[in-house]
Formats: structure tokens, C-alpha cells, sequence
């Protein structure tokens, strides 16, 4: 099963029990978003020149490499070894400095007063379901448990996500000419030398994309 990326899936979806129940978890995002951003969250409801666009990202492994990443900065590591292929990535994401990251993270996200954990819009959201609203917040929205129950967890800022993604990019010193719709690209670079994160910058600069489109057209990002 691999993971997918949609923006702008209210206004893909013509299935009528389908379209009413994203309309439905739209409303509930934005009653949540609401809590923090008084302007909330509208969902395009028409498709554009930007939306709908979907993308598949390299299963579950992608994520979880990138965010060992993440974890590896934030715990002041500095960056890890690159995964050299697919079959690594699966291994590496198995990761202690990673999994420490998440060390009471649902205490955390209750916690009215707390302040910002770096890199929390990449790695506080579920890696198989749930959203990524474009707007700005430098915390993820966090409902009751019975509504993210409803949505997928809690919800992401498109806005801030592009943030985390663009340093991480920069650190790793990503090839801005290395694109996210071709993965081959990555392959040769990987082996030429050129740019030894594999996973890790596909996975990357797919997501950064995702964020643009999400910006620019107003649609959530949709894991799925």
C-alpha cells in the first residue's frame, strides 16, 4: 500500500456520499482551525489550473526517512547518513535518535502552554492520513480527540510545512534543478555523486510541492 498526496480534493472528488463526507471534515477542520486562526480554513470547491494534483510519495519509507532527518537536526546531531535506496530507507526508518522525538508527544500536544517544537508540522501529523490547511500557525491545530478521530489527527499548516521543508533542503544542500516528479533523476544523481540524498530529497522536494500548490490554490494537502 503506498501513500498519496492530494490538493484539491474536494473539487476532484464527483462521487456525491464521498464529496459530503469531505465537506463534512472541512467543516470540522475549520471549526478547529478557528480556535487559533479566527479566519479558519474554506476549501476550494471547483478545480483550477493548480488543483486537483495528486502525487504518490515513495510509500511510508520516504516520510519516515526525511523525518529521521529532521529528528537528527532538532536533537542537535546534525544530519545523518544518507539512505542509498529504497531498501535502507525501510531499515533507517527504524531510528532511536527518530523515535525519540515522539517521547510524550500526546502529553505535549495537550498542553495549551506549550511552546513550538521544530519541525512539528512534518513530524507531529499522521503518516497515512489527515491535512495540511494553507494557513499560517507555528503550531499544529490540535482538536478533541473525537474530532481528529474524525480527520485523520491533528492538522498541519501547508504554510509552516514549507518552512521546515525549505531548511531541511538547505541543509541537506538539495539540487534546486533535481525536480519532484521524476525520481529517475534522483536515482542518477544519487550515483553520480551529485546528490547523495535519495529518498530523503525526493521526498522532500515532493512535499515542498505539494505546499506550493496547497498555497497558491487554497486547498488542503490530504494524506491518503
Amino acid at each position: 500500500m503506498g501513500l498519496l498526496l492530494v490538493v484539491g480534493a474536494l473539487a476532484a472528488e464527483d462521487d456525491p456520499a464521498e464529496r459530503r463526507a469531505l465537506q463534512r471534515d472541512f467543516r470540522r477542520i475549520d471549526r478547529i482551525v478557528r480556535r487559533t486562526v479566527p479566519t479558519g480554513h474554506t476549501e476550494p470547491t471547483a478545480a483550477t489550473a493548480e488543483i486537483p494534483w495528486d502525487a504518490d510519495m515513495i510509500g511510508y519509507a520516504g516520510l519516515h526517512t526525511l523525518r529521521r532527518v529532521a529528528a537528527w537536526v532538532d536533537a542537535g546531531r546534525g544530519l545523518p547518513a544518507p539512505c542509498p535506496g529504497l531498501a535502507a530507507a525501510v531499515a533507517a526508518a527504524n531510528d532511536p535518535v527518530g523515535d525519540a522525538w515522539y517521547d510524550d508527544v500526546e502529553s505535549w500536544l495537550l498542553d495549551a502552554t506549550r511552546p513550538r517544537r521544530r519541525f512539528e508540522h512534518l513530524m507531529a501529523h499522521s503518516d497515512a492520513a489527515g491535512y495540511h490547511v494553507p494557513v499560517a500557525s507555528p503550531t499544529v491545530f490540535v482538536g478533541t480527540d473525537a474530532e481528529q478521530m474524525k480527520v485523520g489527527g491533528v492538522i498541519g499548516s501547508s504554510v509552516t510545512l514549507r518552512a521546515e521543508l525549505d531548511e531541511l533542503a538547505a541543509l541537506m544542500q538539495l539540487d534546486p534543478a533535481l525536480t519532484w516528479d521524476d525520481f529517475g533523476e534522483w536515482e542518477d544523481a544519487a550515483e553520480t555523486g551529485r546528490s547523495p540524498w535519495l529518498v530523503e530529497g525526493f521526498t522532500c522536494r515532493l512535499l515542498q510541492e505539494a505546499c506550493r500548490v496547497s498555497i497558491a490554490s487554497g486547498a488542503a494537502i490530504v494524506f491518503c
